[in-house]
């Protein structure tokens, strides 16, 4: 066996190998609206952690603050849909 018969064996098993996976990237790869979705897609509401009101603790912690104007302690998990601070007006 010389040097020339080894390069072509290698080649041939890269190839294969590379084949390979790209078949069964395609044969396992999930089907369907339960598909994840491909590329850069960005989430329908994006949250913004900061410093809010817990009215459950009675103490300002960090919170998850949604789209929608509610907020979501990052402590307790209390979902607070009031935006309104205790004791006055925003």
């Amino acid at each position: 066996m010389n040097e020339w018969t080894t390069a072509v064996g290698a080649l041939v098993l890269v190839l294969s190998l590379g084949i390979g996976a790209l078949l069964s990237r395609a044969y396992f790869a999930p089907v369907g609206a339960h598909r994840a979705q491909r590329g850069l897609s960005w989430p329908q509401a994006l949250e913004v952690n900061d410093l809010g009101y817990c009215p459950a603790e009675g103490r300002t912690t960090l919170h998850a603050f949604h789209a929608d104007g509610s907020r979501t302690c990052w402590t307790c998990r209390t979902i607070t849909t009031d935006t309104t601070p205790p004791g006055g007006t925003e």
